[in-house]
């Protein structure tokens, strides 16, 4: 198979997210970090399904599918707005309330991507991990943990994407 074949496989919607890729050898690994997160793009699958049912939609973004109730944060139900997050990631599967959220919050998100791509099954364990720690420290759970604090100075211009 060729890397402009692997390409349409890898990525059906068209070549834009696949920017930056630079020959074949860097389109399979894009594809294995993919795979390595699938399991957990699965999970987030599985946990948009009820949201789907009420009503959600999805949006492709790059390598990633965006669910959300509705398009701006004012049409989202009540009882999604009232959660204490604003997007939350599986794998490549972001849920948020709302596209408009997802939007403002996509760049944070998407370093959770790279993280899944990174950690794959495991990053279920790092995270919560990582909260118990920060928790541990006298942090909060949250803005303590590592996987926050890396997702955060990313979108600050502090340090890469890929730090």
């Amino acid at each position: 198979m060729t890397a402009g074949a692997l390409m349409k496989v890898a990525m059906p919607e068209n070549r834009a997210a696949c920017r930056g890729i630079n020959g074949a050898g860097e389109l399979v690994l894009l594809v294995l970090r993919m795979l390595w997160a699938l399991p957990c793009s699965f999970i987030g699958t599985l946990l948009s399904l009820p949201l789907l049912c009420v009503g959600a939609n999805i949006k492709r973004v790059g390598r990633t599918w965006e669910i959300a109730l509705a398009d701006t944060e004012m049409d989202a139900p009540r009882w999604a707005v009232r959660f204490k997050f604003s997007a939350i990631t599986f794998g490549h599967v972001i849920i948020g309330a709302s596209h408009d959220t997802l939007a403002h919050w996509r760049p944070h998100e998407h370093v959770h991507v790279q993280q899944y791509e990174r950690w794959g099954v495991f990053f279920f364990f790092a995270y919560p991990a990582a909260s118990l720690w920060a928790w541990a420290r006298g942090d909060c759970p949250y803005l303590g943990n590592a996987f926050e604090r890396q997702a955060h100075a990313v979108v600050l211009g502090q340090i890469r994407p890929d730090s």
